[in-house]
């Protein structure tokens, strides 16, 4: 599923497995992944060490990730 986030950003949602969890990634305008190091997790610049895919998140890391994604799409 792929959800709009405004400002060009979108938020890729797919199952993870089949034990009711999902994957994350924002993708920007031209479709390419944003590290999570920039959105969801609480870093000051961009790691290699962190992916661009959240992965095995439960209802209550989604919500988490949506709001942060949000946020990143609106510049804040």
């Amino acid at each position: 599923m792929k959800l709009d986030l405004g400002n060009g950003y979108t938020l890729s949602i797919v199952p993870d497995g089949d034990v009711g969890l999902v994957e994350v990634a924002l993708l920007d305008d031209l479709n390419d992944f944003v590290n999570t190091s920039l959105w969801f997790y609480d870093v000051t610049k961009a790691s290699d060490f962190y992916d661009d895919v959240v992965r095995h998140m439960n209802s209550d890391q989604l919500i988490i990730a949506l709001v942060k994604a949000k946020a990143y799409a609106k510049g804040e």
